[in-house]
């Protein structure tokens, strides 16, 4: 049984709980879901001790699915989840929630997908590494000639890791896509996809 990590922001918490009961009802197993009165809490802590609270949530899941709202693009803890996500090599699937109603009972509007702005984070550091890459490759003449081309393929491999874990994620419509009885499978997708 897959042990999934829920990355959101707080402010759409209204929808994400319509995912994480449907997940919950079929007897599964998840991290990262608190209810409203401990989020509050959880604010008051330092980045730190959140960053902390976040570590332990994600230890031992194979997959974070990162549900799309109106405010998720906003969230630094999302953008957070995700780069440890794909630190650990976990599965991932984005699902937008924006077409479920919120507490007033209306749809929310469709957020930006927040794997896409890393991805252009991605390539402006590609870019940044090419530059830095050509300066040591001018310095590394004064190093022992594998210093330098060890250092490289290190880059290159670390680079190309970071684009292939980013582009290996697919994305959903929880309504549009009848999530409800699809979450199993989107999820068991991702999971192999990242081979966990």
């Amino acid at each position: 049984m897959r042990k999934v990590f829920f990355s959101f922001a707080w402010e759409d918490i209204w929808q994400v709980n319509q995912v994480r009961n449907s997940w919950v009802a079929q007897g599964r197993k998840f991290a990262g879901f608190i209810d409203k009165a401990k989020i509050e809490k959880l604010k008051l802590q330092t980045d730190k001790e959140i960053k902390m609270w976040i570590n332990k949530q994600m230890h031992g899941t194979s997959v974070t699915c990162v549900l799309v709202g109106e405010n998720t693009n906003n969230s630094k803890w999302v953008k957070y989840e995700i780069e440890q996500s794909i630190k650990f090599n976990k599965g991932i699937v984005v699902i937008y929630i924006h077409n479920t109603k919120n507490s007033n009972g209306d749809i929310g509007k469709v957020g930006e997908n927040p794997l896409s702005i890393y991805k252009k984070t991605l390539t402006e550091k590609f870019g940044k590494s090419i530059f830095l890459g050509g300066a040591v490759g001018v310095l590394a003449r004064f190093f022992p000639p594998t210093a330098p081309v060890a250092w490289a393929l290190l880059g290159v491999f670390t680079v190309c890791q970071l684009f292939k874990s980013e582009e290996s994620y697919r994305v959903y419509d929880w309504i549009e896509e009848d999530g409800r009885n699809n979450l199993s499978d989107w999820i068991e997708g991702a999971a192999q996809q990242a081979k966990r």
